[in-house]
This record gives C-alpha cells, structure tokens and sequence, in this order.
C-alpha cells in the first residue's frame, strides 16, 4: 500500500510510505509554497499535489488535520499606564491552513483517492506512544518526532518533513484505511 502523508502548510512536509517496504525507507522532504498572496499560495497547492500523485501513485493519503478554531494568545504591551496584559489572536493562522487543505482535497477528490485527515494527537499516539505530556511546549513535540524518525532510520529535514512522516505513519490505524481493507477495496 502506498501512503502519502501530509503536513500542510505554507512550508509543506510529505512522506511516502510503502507498507510493503521496511519503515526506515519512508522518504520525507517539505517544500515551500509559492505566492503572495493566500490565494496564490493555495493555487501552488493543488499544483504540487497534482505533482505528488502523478509521481508517487498514492494508494491512500493521510492529511494531520488543520486547526478549526483560533487560538488566542496572552501578550503584555506597553501602555502610558504601565504593561497590560491582554489576549491576541490572528485568525489568518487558521484560515490559510484551511485553504491549502481544501485545495489538496478538491484535487484528492478528483482523482478519487481514499483520504483521512488525522489530528496531530492521534498521529502522535501511533507514532510515539503518546499524544499528551502535560508542560510540553511545540518545541518538545517537534523534538521528540524528530528523534522518533532518527530512532527508525528515517531521514527528516526538517520538522515538517518529520510530522508528515507521523501522519502517513498513522494511516493505517485509521478508520477509513481499515474500512477500505476490510471491504478489500485497497
């Protein structure tokens, strides 16, 4: 079975995993998005994935999930009366990730591939062992995926790579994937 993960983002990590192959021969890179705008950015998505299925002829794909809601952030800023304390948020880190994974989806869809998307928890769980460490900040986990792949002898370059490595890792552990292969339609 051949799996493509995929951790989308204005910088992209991708894996290939061949479930006949040995673990340590997933391959994993990242590449960054072109454009200026989120549009364009979005538009360079669906190129590149067009690119990742014409090449790697994935069999299924697992996508770690984009975040839904905003997440605010405390922030101090300098006031005439002194720091204040207050809550930030940007609502552009939630909506791009979300336009570059319904661009991927329209382009899946079309070529009708069997797809799951994953939450990073979960991928986590199959790739680590666990998926929550109470005080573990995203350098930690970003960390501990990295030193996962090295442990498997799976070449990373970068954090994205390595996500995209846990996620196409976890596929088979999903719903979808174990539906398809109980119907035999894989």
């Amino acid at each position: 079975m051949r799996i493509l993960g995929l951790d989308i983002a204005t910088v992209t990590g991708v894996a290939f995993y061949d479930t006949t192959e040995h673990v340590s021969k997933i391959t994993a890179w990242s590449f960054r998005l072109k454009g200026d705008t989120d549009e364009q950015k979005a538009s360079d998505m669906g190129v590149q994935t067009v690119g990742l299925i014409r090449k790697y002829k994935p069999d299924f794909i697992a996508i770690e999930s984009p975040l839904k809601n905003i997440v605010t952030h405390k922030r101090t800023k300098q006031t005439l009366v002194g720091e204040v304390e207050d809550a930030a948020m940007n609502p552009a880190s939630i909506i791009l990730p979300n336009q570059l994974t319904g661009a991927v989806m329209a382009i899946i869809g079309a070529y009708r591939i069997p797809w799951h998307t994953v939450p990073s928890s979960t991928w986590r769980k199959c790739f680590l062992g666990f998926a929550r460490k109470p005080g573990w900040s995203r350098k930690d986990w970003k960390r501990a995926v990295r030193e996962q792949c090295d442990m498997l002898g799976i070449h990373v370059t970068n954090d994205d790579s390595a996500d995209a490595v846990g996620t196409a890792f976890s596929a088979p552990s999903t719903q979808t994937y174990k539906l398809m292969m109980s119907r035999g339609e894989m």
